[in-house]
């Protein structure tokens, strides 16, 4: 073989090499997009049959299931009850072993006065609070 049918050979086989690979890679990308759906459509059937089986758990026991409503104004109140028992309890402890305002002290009363404060501040910003 002479270089010039070499170089024939080469060219053509260098000019085919990269649209081969184009389309070998093409196909891989289909069946895996192809391996991704059927994974995808089996946790979504997977998903469905949770779900109705939730919905006949549900309504197997009615009873159990409380509506938030059912609370009322309880619920809203569990919050401050919650902080106020902390800080008492807070108190109580620093109390009998002596009072010390710390700068931890000083941090912990901050950041609870800005949780309920700075938190109603953006509520209202919302629009959640009135």
């Amino acid at each position: 073989m002479t270089s010039t049918e070499l170089g024939i050979v080469t060219g053509f086989i260098g000019s085919a090499l990269p649209e081969a690979l184009k389309l070998l890679q093409g196909t891989l990308d289909k069946t895996h997009e192809i391996a991704l759906l059927k994974l995808q459509m089996r946790w979504e059937r997977q998903a469905h049959r949770e779900r109705l089986d939730e919905i006949q758990t549900i309504g197997q026991v009615p009873e159990l299931i409380i509506p938030s409503e059912s609370f009322g104004k309880a619920a809203s109140l569990i919050r401050p009850v919650l902080t106020l028992a902390f800080f008492i309890l807070f108190a109580l402890v620093r109390i009998k072993h002596g009072f010390q305002w710390t700068d931890d002290d000083a941090g912990l009363f901050a950041t609870i006065i800005t949780f309920w404060f700075g938190g109603r501040g953006f509520a209202r910003v919302a629009g959640r609070v009135k």
